[in-house]
């Protein structure tokens, strides 16, 4: 079970190369898919809900673009998951079948998993959830970690992990090298052998 779409995958690799460029500066669509690795098709629809969400500024003009219009220390992945799936993501039912009230209700909302006070749902195959009470606690941990992580959060941690990638990798290579006065070809003289000091005189 996926924490969040496919497309606040795109959207959250896609601001990591938004923040690279800075605030001032724009970034084509086109640009920013190549270097997020992510297909130019989620720009049409994605970077537009980014757009509504006030996480990025479309540039009209010649060449267009989008940059960022909130500091990245301002917006949560708690904010881009629910740009691009809503708020019903975390509260919908576990299992993908609803309670029963949700499958009679004619508003659907007001009925998630999210604020249900059942203590025993029945869920669409008429018998108790197995699932309610543990997606619940799920959700308690789970949502305020990701209202408190911060898109810098996230490239300052990628940066830490590509400093400590770099160290690790520097120090595998010094390992491997031989020291100056130990070359590789260089063969061990053979030991001499000790003095019989047991001889008799």
């Amino acid at each position: 079970m996926r924490l969040f779409s496919k497309g606040a995958e795109y959207a959250i690799r896609a601001l990591m190369i938004a923040i690279e460029q800075g605030l001032d500066r724009r970034i084509a669509a086109p640009e920013i898919c190549a270097r997020a690795d992510i297909p130019e098709a989620f720009a049409r629809k994605g970077f537009q809900q980014l757009v509504h969400a006030g996480i990025l500024e479309a540039v009209r003009g010649p060449g267009g673009g989008y940059r960022l219009c909130a500091a990245p220390a301002k917006v949560s992945l708690w904010n881009i998951i629910t740009a691009m799936d809503g708020f019903e993501q975390f509260g919908r039912c576990p299992l993908g079948v609803g309670c029963e009230k949700v499958l009679h209700a004619a508003d659907r909302k007001k009925f998630l998993c999210e604020s249900c006070t059942d203590c025993h749902p029945r869920c669409g195959y008429e018998k108790t959830c197995p699932l309610h009470d543990l997606w619940r606690d799920v959700r308690r941990t789970v949502i305020p970690r990701l209202a408190n992580t911060t898109l810098q959060d996230i490239v300052d941690r990628y940066a830490s992990a590509g400093e400590k990638a770099m160290e690790f990798d520097a120090s595998i290579a010094a390992a491997s090298q031989f020291p100056p006065d130990h070359p590789r070809d260089k063969r061990k003289a053979p030991l001499r052998p000790k003095p019989n000091t047991n001889r008799k005189k």
